[in-house]
């Protein structure tokens, strides 16, 4: 009953979510268009079932019928013969246009080249090597990791060819009928020649991947896909002539010229708004919060938190909120404002307790005299677990005298909460040419099994949502993957989603143990772990809650202590090692701890199952936020902080103490910022840099870092005007891999700018950067840290007393490194971390504030860290030797 409601809620959602076209208004974003060429286009018998049809500068020709119900066509020039079916023309000269498809403007100019830059790969593209040729054929399946091959010919029914997460440069690609050339994770596809496919070309069958994320850049002059071609991706080939005959694209197409016949075109949806003024195929470095939490979360609300999911968007764009303790008349008596604007953020209350929450705490509710609502009003601690605790259950379950035996009251009451979340969303993201600010519609699904922090945000591409699923639709995460492949991404209206686990360091060795419920195989392995690779690419590093990069003194972890992983611990005790077990209690800092636990040891897990399996299930990307609780996205200052939840640290007595609610106090820490690369501010752009890993988490501050990886990257190159063109051309950026290389070792460019700060509070210059490698070797996991720029002994140093800072440092580092100790049969990964001059730490900074008679025993207790070196780091650049 629970599920079907749900899906039912779901399908409501999405179904009323259509959207309305512009017939007399062209688009300029790529993203809007199913054909869309530079010269010509030739039609015959076609559907376009998604997506406008344009001609730059030349003429569009329909012949023989055109089914383009909705669909606008723009062109210079337009010529219709036959029966025709379109929402508008657009042109200049129209030709045979009747009442099923009307002329309703000229075309604009300089369209399609537009649309050209916006589809090109960043920098000009790698060569191909036709020294490394790839057959598939007699019904084989092989995998590559990403690379430089030759031609590629996959043959012979039931042949496949898998590709792993990243690029590829092939010279010619030749996939014929029966065939099939599958993408475990986004890809993308360089054919430097010819491309001839009849085969099946798109996502892996069960991973939640989208057209979108599979790219097919081809620089030759011809390509065709023909009878039997089912291809699911974005084609981009501006200096190319392409032939569909009697194929199906359900992606979209961009090219110099185009011919179809008898063919069927779908591209995906897209949110109508403005193409972005600033925007470059080099990517820029956009800041944000993806971790959020307002009042409409139970474990907020009970902390005095009336903060909206509107206010909250309003605060991560600059304007103040006034927050806890509340005054008789229910206004907050502490207001706060960030000093600078954030380009990006999501709300995530809890998926749990939407409707609860609101029926509770609405008087004249039908439950509002119910037991557990007046347990809960009582606030604070007690009324934060009566509810809490359901959530810990084995299976969790919702309060009857609050939902009623089939939970429809909760269910129905959190569908209205989930509108007025998405409706928040909506009117805070800026949908003209400015693209000022992007919001993403979000929740977080809070898995506490045993006790345990299991918890994730879910983050969508647009404004195609379906109801939010809880721990109480699904109790495990591979539950919560399965519904939201379901419900979203299998839906068939244009959803998509991305999954991001965070405070592993709770987890007692549960968020990243690798099971397979219900796997009857080896293939049933594989395919729950492509569905996870592909649904959670991210990690949150950083948060309130503490790091979750490392930890010193766990076991199973071959390589010298890290003084950097005692940064913002969650812990300061010696737990219990969990060791290749489990544990219970780590939400209330209890229990054993893992090296699952931590992005380091997750990594290594991954390359090992990808040795047994072939697949890595824990392929991570980097990102921080703050999980704030007082609806403060971005309040990541150490100078200031007032805390993150309300009335449970909303004097200096409980914000500098051990924590009321658990251990928490002084533990805690402002949090940390998403970084992104992305070539605009808009919501395809930067979810499109989240899919693909192109992402970087910081402890608070703007640091702006790349990474890239390559065989052949110039030593010189950080003094190259060309940097970046090089790097991508011959590289792979943050998040991508790289298969087998021509000998020799990797390099890895990784540049950082300090973040300048404001007048009123500049920024602190960087110290250095280093390399963290991870390595499987001799059925061992391994670890090394190497200092590669900058200087760890500058002498830089903070005055905890005064908290004056002291010492040298860089505005900006560069190099260009090669890894001395490379060993090309062992599978690596690569992550950078940057490291700023010390400064206070926000506890020293509000003992400080105070009259030495007001503070509290943390001030002078020798545990509590005094100072801190805030820090970026970036998603890793992975190596897999074996193809």
């Amino acid at each position: 009953m629970r599920r079907s409601l749900i899906l039912a809620v779901a399908g409501l959602v999405l179904a009323t979510s259509a959207p309305v076209l512009e017939a007399a208004t062209a688009r300029r974003r790529l993203d809007a268009y199913a054909l869309a060429s530079a010269e010509s286009m030739r039609l015959r018998a076609m559907q376009v079932r998604g997506g406008d049809v344009a001609v730059g500068q030349g003429r569009l020709i329909v012949r023989g019928g055109l089914d383009a119900a909705g669909r606008q066509l723009v062109a210079p020039a337009v010529r219709i013969a036959g029966a025709a079916t379109c929402a508008a023309v657009l042109g200049d000269d129209v030709q045979g246009a009747i009442g099923t498809c009307p002329r309703a403007g000229d075309a604009p100019g300089n369209l399609v080249p537009a649309l050209a830059e916006a589809c090109t790969l960043p920098g000009t593209a790698a060569a191909c090597d036709a020294a490394r040729p790839v057959v598939v054929q007699g019904g084989a399946a092989r995998t590559l990791a990403p690379g430089r091959f030759g031609n590629v010919v996959v043959r012979g029914a039931g042949s496949t060819l898998s590709l792993a997460a990243g690029r590829y440069v092939v010279c010619d690609l030749k996939a014929l009928r029966g065939t099939t050339v599958r993408a475990l994770g986004p890809v993308e596809l360089v054919v430097a020649g010819r491309l001839t496919v009849n085969a099946v070309v798109g996502p892996t069958p069960g991973v939640a991947l989208s057209p979108d994320d599979v790219r097919l850049h081809l620089a030759g002059p011809k390509a065709r896909l023909r009878r039997g071609a089912d291809v699911r991706a974005r084609v981009c080939a501006p200096a190319t002539r392409v032939t569909l005959a009697r194929a199906v694209l359900r992606g979209s197409l961009v090219a110099q010229r185009i011919a179809a016949v008898r063919s069927t075109v779908e591209a995906p949806y897209a949110e109508e708004r403005a193409a972005c003024s600033q925007r470059s195929r080099l990517r820029h470095a956009y800041f944000g919060d993806l971790h959020v939490h307002t009042a409409l979360s139970f474990d907020a609300q009970a902390f005095d938190v009336r903060t909206t999911p509107a206010d909250a968007y309003r605060f991560a764009q600059g304007d103040p909120v006034s927050l806890p303790p509340l005054d008789p008349m229910g206004n907050g008596t502490q207001t706060i404002a960030i000093d600078r604007p954030l380009d990006f953020a999501a709300v995530t209350d809890h998926s749990e307790f939407l409707g609860e929450v609101a029926l509770c705490t609405t008087p004249g509710s039908p439950v509002y005299d119910s037991a557990s609502c007046q347990a809960y009003r009582v606030g604070g601690n007690d009324g934060t677990t009566h509810f809490g605790v359901r959530v810990a259950l084995s299976p969790p379950a919702r309060l009857p005298d609050v939902c009623g035996p089939d939970n429809a009251l909760c269910l129905t009451q959190g569908d209205s909460v989930w509108g007025r979340i998405q409706e928040a969303a909506a009117d805070a993201y800026d949908r003209s040419d400015a693209c000022a600010f992007t919001s993403f519609v979000g929740y977080e699904y809070t898995g506490s099994r045993l006790v345990s922090t299991l918890h994730r945000n879910v983050i969508f591409r647009n404004d195609r949502v379906p109801y939010p699923t809880s721990v109480f639709e699904a109790p495990t995460a591979n539950e919560l993957w399965t519904q939201l492949a379901d419900t979203c991404q299998g839906g068939g209206v244009g959803c998509d989603a991305l999954v991001v686990p965070h405070n592993a360091n709770e987890s007692n060795g549960k968020m990243f143990l690798l099971e397979y419920p219900g796997a009857a195989g080896f293939e049933d392995e594989r395919t729950q772990a492509a569905l996870r690779s592909s649904m959670e690419p991210l990690f949150e590093v950083y948060q309130h809650k503490g790091s979750s990069e490392c930890f010193n003194g766990i076991g199973g972890i071959v390589g010298a202590s890290d003084e950097q992983c005692e940064f913002e611990k969650r812990r300061y005790d010696a737990p219990p090692d969990c060791g290749d077990g489990t544990g219970i209690g780590g939400t209330i800092t209890s229990g054993c701890l893992s090296r699952r636990d931590f992005l380091r040891g997750a990594l290594l897990e991954g390359m090992r199952e990808q040795q047994r399996i072939g697949v890595n299930p824990l392929r991570l990307g980097v990102v921080a936020s703050t999980d704030t609780h007082n609806g403060t996205p971005g309040a990541v200052s150490e100078d200031g902080f007032i805390g993150h939840r309300g009335t449970d640290d909303g004097t200096p007595a409980t914000l500098l103490g051990n924590g009321q609610f658990y251990p928490g106090g002084w533990r805690f820490s402002p949090g940390g910022l998403v970084g992104v690369w992305a070539e605009e501010n808009a919501r395809p752009a930067l979810f499109d840099a989240l899919r693909r890993r192109e992402t970087f988490g910081t402890s608070g501050p703007r640091i702006a870092v790349r990474l890239f990886g390559g065989w052949d990257l110039p030593a010189g190159l950080c003094s190259d005007p060309a940097m970046l063109e090089v790097a991508y051309a011959q590289g792979v950026p943050m998040g991508g891999s790289l298969g087998a290389g021509p000998g020799g070792a990797p390099r890895l460019l990784v540049s950082a700018l300090a973040d300048a700060g404001t007048p009123a509070q500049p920024g602190l210059p960087l110290q250095r950067i280093q390399i963290v490698k991870g390595w499987v070797a001799g059925g061992q996991s391994h670890q090394r840290v190497y200092d590669v720029a900058g200087d760890p002994n500058n002498g830089a140093s903070v005055d905890p007393g005064t908290c004056a800072t002291s010492g040298a440092g860089f505005s900006s580092l560069c190099t260009v490194w090669t890894d001395p100790d490379f060993d090309p049969t062992a599978p690596a990964f690569y992550y950078a971390r940057v490291l700023e001059n010390p400064r206070c730490r926000w506890h020293t900074v509000g003992c400080n504030a105070l009259p030495p008679a007001e503070r509290p025993a943390s001030c002078s207790d020798p545990a509590v860290p005094r100072t801190v070196q805030e820090r970026a780091w970036t998603s890793p650049v992975w190596y897999e030797p074996v193809t």
